[in-house]
């Protein structure tokens, strides 16, 4: 029997440098995207919107800490009732700072801190942190946070300490990032599955080895896909494009079924950014993700 779907929106851009991410998920209401899924015969219910006063004006790292840690302690509350009413996160964005909150709430709802596996999609790795940082934007940190290292106001979201255990996280798609990030990670063990080894292996041998790390001596798994981990060309609206990506139809293979699997915990969906969208590409992208993770 297919569970609900709790679709959980992030309106948040403020840990980017452009904040057109914050939109996605009222776009994906607006387009309709519950009752689509419906239409693929899925149960989805949108949860509540949060919305935080904020100005106009660009914010300074520091002035924007707050506001990103607001949005993120909302979205770990919203995702940890979810979880414990039943219901399948499917969390909505949204810079991807929102991995913290998505991911705070699930392992504090199920008692699995640094026992859950993740499998992250990405062009990016996600793992600078205020010391090591070009440009401050807290959407390239969260992965560092998760593992335990980031401003206290993040690293505490969910409780203290760590949420995800590095031989348990490994990232696909990876081919735009700094060495000291890059550091950073390798020097914990965590497995990085560049583009390159993705063109010579193919996606589905790396799945699977990403399958094994995640859900292997693990609580159960989730998977967060940052949309720019896909060609461009074929993911147009996100937050910060990079070229060659994995193509629409490998990603989805990728994933296919993978919420059928007993330990599958939820699901993340992060960078969409409605006002670089052509042709609702990228929104029914969105929703062809959720479709292939949850289809028998």
């Amino acid at each position: 029997m297919t569970p609900t779907l709790a679709l959980i929106p992030f309106s948040c851009g403020w840990g980017a440098k452009l904040r057109g991410c914050a939109d996605g998920p009222s776009s994906l209401k607006k387009w309709k995207l519950a009752e689509q899924l419906a239409e693929a015969g899925l149960t989805a219910e949108w949860d509540e919107f949060t919305r935080f006063d904020a100005p106009e004006k660009s914010l300074s790292p520091a002035q924007a800490l707050p506001l990103v840690t607001r949005y993120n302690v909302a979205l770990e509350q919203q995702v940890a009732a979810c979880v414990a009413a039943k219901k399948i996160p499917v969390t909505l964005g949204g810079d991807h700072s929102m991995a913290v909150g998505t991911w705070g709430g699930v392992t504090r709802a199920m008692g699995a801190r640094e026992k859950l596996g993740l499998i992250w999609f990405d062009a990016h790795l996600d793992a600078h942190t205020p010391r090591t940082s070009p440009s401050l934007a807290y959407h390239g940190m969260p992965v560092a946070v998760l593992l335990g290292d980031g401003a206290e106001e993040l690293t505490s979201i969910g409780g203290p300490g760590a949420k995800i255990a590095p031989q348990h996280l490994c990232l696909i798609g990876i081919r735009s990032f700094e060495e000291a990030e890059h550091r950073f990670l390798t020097d914990l063990g965590v497995r990085i599955f560049y583009m390159d080894e993705i063109k010579k292996r193919g996606m589905q041998a790396v799945m699977q080895d990403a399958l094994a790390i995640a859900a292997t001596g693990t609580d159960g798994f989730g998977i967060t896909v940052d949309l720019d981990g896909f060609d461009p060309y074929e993911a147009p609206g996100v937050g910060s494009p990079e070229g060659h990506g994995f193509s629409r139809a490998d990603g989805l293979a990728a994933i296919h079924g993978l919420g059928r699997h007993p330990g599958f915990a939820a699901l993340e969906i992060a960078e969409y950014n409605p006002y670089r969208d052509r042709n609702h590409a990228t929104s029914a992208l969105v929703r062809d993700i959720i479709v292939n993770v949850f289809e028998g």
